[in-house]
């Protein structure tokens, strides 16, 4: 499964967002759910800054300071409950998801072993059924919605600041847009790479370890466990030393997200007190444009913070998404395949599904059998892997999966072995 072409994280997306579908209103529950719990945060402290403006006696959308105190007890209350049911939600919906891609990664391993993974290491696999698929939760539970939460969140508040003036308001935007969608984007391209080294280096230690283990009687045996322990080492040491440069590239993404958000804060208040001096915005103006530019960027860094998350994300989906393409079944007639057979040499889809016709009588039995080993004698610079338990694969193309077809093609190839037709047992 060390492809060199790997998938862009567009299409990954794309791939595990289709899953969601039947969760949607759930999702969507998340969504507003999220939402309203941000505006509560952010409004805390913009009502605070009500409370102020009263007490200094300027103008004030509130009537007192208590109101100010009630609304913020209230938020705040708000806030915790609604951050508390997102947040269950979303997880929800990742474990529901998690166990609906396992299924499908053992039923592709049903499918595919023993000959297409007669030479795979154990412990990758382990590491790709565990390691790999819990890295999605990420993606379900942390980037879907807090996507759309931050998209409403942002729009909202430039909305709310634009009441004041226009400026803050564009320069807040800008803000917004640098943290939540330069500075994620810039993170994932660095750390794409050393992602897909790092899921990589893990599958190949835990390989390494299951192995000695599985092996333990033979390294006693021969006297072999100081190099083994020395190759152990080596592996822990690897992955450690990707884990700590994975480790400040994330370190370096948070440093950046928090000087861009104190960098746009001082903005706006630089374009607010200019706009004070030049009599186009009040003091209360001033207040309301920097406190939301200091309190509202929760949702954006969520975002931010995804950057390095993901990269890991895509690489372990991209491992996954390489296992489940693997068994691609088309349902299409005999004399389909036999096209694709004799048009290109290989087949590209399998016979899976088959009407009884072709499938569960004699006549068509033999008619795959025959197919068969015309692939055998066509293609003779191909390998043909054939297994009575499995498929029958042509390079990377799922030849067969019936399993009537296999047992009687079986019996046909060890009808055949000793005269040398069939190249595939």
């Amino acid at each position: 499964m060390n492809n060199t072409k790997h998938r862009s994280p567009f299409a990954i997306a794309a791939r595990l967002i289709v899953l969601v579908r039947p969760m949607l209103p759930i999702m969507l529950a998340a969504i507003v759910m999220g939402v309203i719990g941000h505006f509560c945060a952010t409004f805390i402290t913009i009502f605070g800054g009500f409370a102020l403006l009263t007490a200094a006696g300027l103008p004030s959308p509130l009537a007192g300071v208590n109101t100010a105190f009630v609304c913020i007890l209230v938020f705040a209350l708000l806030r915790g409950v609604l951050r508390y049911a997102e947040q269950a939600s979303n997880h929800y919906i990742a474990f529901k998801l998690l166990a609906l891609i396992r299924d499908k990664v053992f039923g592709a391993l049903r499918r595919l072993t023993p000959a297409k993974l007669e030479g795979r290491d154990r412990g990758d696999l382990i590491s790709l059924i565990t390691a790999d698929i819990e890295q999605l939760e990420v993606f379900y539970a942390h980037t879907i919605s807090p996507v759309c939460i931050a998209i409403l969140c942002v729009t909202g508040m430039t909305c709310f600041t634009a009441r004041y003036h226009i400026l803050p308001a564009l320069v807040l935007l800008a803000g917004y847009l640098l943290v939540g969608i330069a500075l994620p984007v810039w993170s994932a391209r660095r750390g794409d790479i050393a992602a897909r080294e790092y899921r990589q280096a893990l599958a190949d230690t835990n390989s390494y370890l299951l192995e000695s283990l599985r092996g333990l009687r033979d390294i006693l045996q021969y006297q072999n466990t100081a190099a083994r322990a020395e190759g152990i080492t080596a592996h822990s040491e690897t992955l450690g030393e990707k884990q700590k440069a994975m480790k400040y590239r994330e370190g370096v993404t948070v440093g950046a997200a928090n000087t861009l958000i104190v960098l746009t804060a001082l903005a706006v208040l630089g374009v607010s007190i200019r706009l004070y001096q030049n009599g186009q915005l009040g003091a209360e103006g001033v207040l309301v444009c920097t406190l939301s530019a200091l309190s509202s960027f929760g949702p954006v860094v969520a975002l931010a913070n995804l950057g390095a998350s993901l990269t890991q994300v895509f690489a372990s989906a991209d491992r996954v998404l390489d296992l489940l393409v693997r068994v691609r079944v088309c349902h299409c007639e005999y004399d389909r395949i036999l096209r694709h057979c004799f048009d290109h040499f290989r087949f590209q889809c399998a016979c899976y599904g088959h009407t009884d016709k072709y499938v569960r009588t004699d006549e068509g039995i033999s008619q795959c059998s025959a197919l068969i080993l015309k692939v055998c004698d066509i293609a003779e610079h191909l390998l043909v892997i054939f297994n009575a338990d499995s498929a029958v694969f042509v390079e990377d193309s799922v030849l067969i999966t019936c399993d009537d077809v296999l047992y009687a093609c079986r019996k046909q190839h060890l009808d055949d072995r000793g005269s040398g037709r069939s190249r595939s047992v």
